[in-house]
């Protein structure tokens, strides 16, 4: 199952599926569910852009995940000074549409 073997894939692969999903409107309950459950514990391995990247992913495809949106909001709060312009954008933008 694909929540099982979550912590085998990196998070640039991570971010970029959940981006690709979005993009095409491919929205894979049991995929998206599965990476909403297991990135809070691995949010410190994350980049900006990765996490921009799949919030923004999310939003596209209308999946609100609330214990993840809270966990992510949480985490990106004492970092929104370090966001650039377009990470901003998205963040604003995902959790606009998913709350």
């Amino acid at each position: 199952e694909v929540h099982d073997r979550m912590p085998e894939f990196n998070t640039r692969d991570i971010a970029n599926v959940v981006y690709g999903l979005g993009l095409l409107h491919a929205r894979d309950k049991r995929l998206l569910g599965a990476v909403c459950e297991h990135l809070p514990s691995r949010f410190a391995e994350f980049g900006r852009q990765e996490l921009s990247n799949i919030m923004y992913g999310l939003a596209l495809n209308r999946f609100s995940h609330t214990s993840f949106l809270d966990s992510a909001c949480g985490f990106l709060a004492g970092r929104v000074r370090h966001l650039n312009e377009q990470e901003m954008a998205n963040m604003t933008y995902a959790c606009t549409s998913l709350l």
